[in-house]
């Protein structure tokens, strides 16, 4: 079985707004949500993990769940954010 991928672009000259994209392969359709969308979701759903993880970490070591989760998500944030602003500096 083969299929063909199409890039479809629902923004029209006349709407300003910024439409969705969809990938047509054969008879199905992948509905893709703007980036602004799919940023938030990713941020969303990495933080749940995240807090999770954290909430693992301070059962397993037997400390306080609260305070291990957010500390976890705070190790994240900053690491995360080091690697953005090094990744701005070397592409300047």
């Amino acid at each position: 079985m083969r299929y063909e991928a199409k890039w479809i672009h629902s923004l029209s000259p006349e709407r300003k707004e910024e439409g969705d994209a969809r990938i047509m392969l054969s008879d199905h359709t992948i509905r893709i949500s703007p980036p602004g969308v799919c940023a938030l979701v990713s941020l969303i759903i990495t933080a749940t993990l995240l807090l999770l993880l954290g909430v693992g970490r301070g059962l397993i070591g037997h400390r306080n769940v609260v305070l291990t989760a957010l500390e976890t998500l705070g190790i994240t944030a900053a690491a995360a954010l080091a690697g953005f602003l090094i990744g701005k500096l070397v592409t300047r």
